[in-house]
């Protein structure tokens, strides 16, 4: 550290007694008082107390500081669930590995098919209504929601399904979902 004497004589503190000083600045505590009294030693001891009261001294929260300030305090008490697990390995596996993305989906698509080809469209109904039902016992607004999107969906199918001959597409027709229930025979209402 050079000498200018246009500033006063040199003031030299040691690198324990800055990075003490610094510490105890970035630790929030509901109690601003230190815990730890700093050592006076001499010129040194002045020299961190200064940089302490700078530190400490409130600040107007102006630009990025302002933001950055309730974020980062926000992510020092953040404790993840499963849910949040769950979608930061779907966000790195579709960066990281898309095509596996493309092939789970692929997988799920081509089993659902299978497990309609093989049982049947009516099982397969019968199975969906039974478990509206017990959603509807366990959470009815929440089945209100489910049915309503499965209305939309048998809707949108119905519109696709529309564009071909009658006789081609007739087993391939959704069940009226809003109704909720099956006919006599054990049928899905269509």
């Amino acid at each position: 550290m050079a000498h200018d004497p246009a500033f006063g004589p040199p003031q030299h503190a040691t690198e324990d007694q800055t990075l003490s000083a610094i510490r105890a600045a970035l630790i929030e505590e509901d109690d601003p008082s230190p815990k730890r009294k700093p050592k006076k030693t001499g010129a040194g001891s002045e020299v961190g107390m200064a940089l302490l009261r700078k530190l400490r001294a409130p600040r107007a929260a102006s630009g990025v500081a302002g933001v950055i300030g309730p974020v980062a305090r926000h992510l020092r008490v953040f404790r993840p669930n499963i849910r949040h697990v769950l979608l930061a390995m779907t966000a790195l596996m579709l960066v990281l590995r898309p095509q596996w993305v493309l092939i789970g989906i692929l997988v799920v698509i081509v089993l659902g098919l299978g497990a309609f080809i093989l049982v049947g469209a009516d099982r397969v109904w019968r199975g969906v209504f039974v478990w509206l039902a017990a959603l509807d016992v366990r959470d009815p607004t929440r089945a209100v929601r489910v049915r309503g999107r499965l209305d939309h969906v048998a809707c949108c199918w119905d519109a696709i399904l529309d564009r071909f001959p009658e006789r081609w597409v007739n087993g391939l027709y959704m069940p009226d979902l809003q109704a909720g229930t099956l006919t006599d025979d054990g049928r899905a209402s269509i």
